[in-house]
């Protein structure tokens, strides 16, 4: 049925206008720090310190923003992709990724269930498929913005969601699939605020809330020893360490269904890095210069060298490493307070200097990167750095992108 599709002769879907992209992120950014204001406000302790995480997070989000729409200015920008070369390699990729990279995966869930899947030592080490495996998700995020014929998107669409699937599922994962999925959100083709979008994205909450609950029972040793409780996890999670749930949301929580609780850890689990960042802000007040750890493992992790030394001076640097902490945290880590206003200055420069051939694909993936940084720094989580560059290097080669003034 799928290969059907390639032959259909359908309508051309169009590719979304940069402009559009970057304006939806900036409108997704600023309702992600209204949900975590929120949830600071009405289910935890909103102390001073989250207001100045607060000012500084939509302070430099804003300023970042308003550099990429800046920069893109008024062009009408036309990036078709090359769609025999595209659908050859994300084919290639895909089969490569279920039936080589997730087997032994697959293999270890149908024996033990995800835990088994997550602790095994003979999966996940790679091979010579890897090349392939690695272009899959940065192919998927990269039909998303691009123009292409309807059938050619559906395909791409139904592969992301079976691998994203197996990996929720399977694995136990959520960064890279919801990234992903994310540039596919960002470049719906359609207003929103519809009611059929509404509804849609009522439903995707459902079933997000439904992902985080059985990923976070079955990622857990607490059914194998004694049975599970929601009310103790939310108590004692180490995400609740720096923004602790009060007392009023676990009484609402008493005798309610089971949809509210693994909802109030979802808000937990998407905000607890606003008190991840207080804390971390205050314990490197003086830190103007710094080594860069965390670039060097991710860069180690591309060119498979020795990560260990790195690991280990990152757990040593923050001794919260494995929480969210927004974008800002591992760049200060790494650059220090000095280096990440050299970092404003650089990514200006690039911006201002280099084509708008050249800047777009950076544009639209730093763009994903702000509208999620009240959460995490996604240059080094989500897709990671190497399939960071091979987003880039993908468009580049794959698209014509080709670029008229409107």
């Amino acid at each position: 049925m799928l290969l059907y599709l390639l032959h259909l002769k359908d309508s051309y879907r169009p590719p979304i206008q940069p402009i559009l992209f970057v304006k939806r992120a900036e409108i997704f950014f600023i309702l992600l720090l209204f949900t975590q204001a929120a949830f600071a406000s009405v289910f935890s302790y909103f102390y001073a310190s989250y207001f100045i995480v607060f000012l500084f997070l939509f302070l430099f989000g804003e300023l970042f923003f308003r550099l990429l729409i800046k920069r893109l200015g008024t062009r009408s920008i036309n990036i078709k992709i090359s769609e025999p070369y595209f659908l050859g390699l994300l084919t290639a990729s895909f089969l490569a990724t279920i039936f080589l990279s997730r087997y032994d995966y697959l293999r270890e869930f149908l024996i033990g269930g995800v835990l088994a899947a997550r602790s095994s030592s003979t999966a996940g080490h790679g091979g010579w498929y890897s090349g392939l495996t690695i272009c899959f998700y940065p192919l998927c995020a990269l039909a998303a913005v691009t123009g292409m014929r309807r059938s050619t998107y559906l395909y791409t669409l139904v592969l992301l969601l079976v691998v994203a699937t197996v990996d929720c599922y399977v694995l136990g994962t959520r960064n890279v699939p919801f990234f992903a999925l994310l540039f596919h959100f960002l470049s719906f083709r359609g207003q929103f605020g519809k009611p059929l979008l509404l509804i849609g994205g009522l439903l995707g909450l459902i079933s997000l809330v439904t992902l985080i609950n059985y990923q976070t029972i079955n990622r857990s040793l607490d059914p194998l020893m004694g049975g599970w409780n929601w009310s103790n996890t939310l108590k004692h999670t180490w995400i609740a360490d720096s923004m602790p749930i009060n007392e009023n949301a676990f009484s609402l929580m008493e005798g309610t269904g089971s949809f509210l609780q693994p909802f109030l850890y979802l808000l937990l689990y998407v905000s607890h890095s606003i008190g991840e960042c207080a804390e971390a802000f205050a314990n490197m007040a003086d830190k103007w210069l710094a080594t860069p750890n965390y670039l060097l493992d991710q860069v180690c992790l591309i060119l498979q060298c020795n990560r260990e030394p790195f690991a280990e001076a990152i757990k040593s640097n923050n001794l919260r490493t494995g929480l969210y902490q927004t974008l800002y945290v591992s760049l200060f880590y790494d650059f220090g307070f000095g280096g990440f206003l050299a970092i404003i200055l650089f990514v200006g420069l690039v911006l201002r200097l280099l084509v708008l051939n050249l800047v777009l694909p950076l544009i639209i993936y730093f763009s994903v990167i702000l509208s999620i940084s009240p959460i995490e720094n996604y240059f080094y989580n989500g897709f990671g750095l190497g399939r960071a560059v091979l987003f880039i290097v993908l468009w580049l080669v794959l698209t014509n992108n080709v670029n008229k003034l409107s």
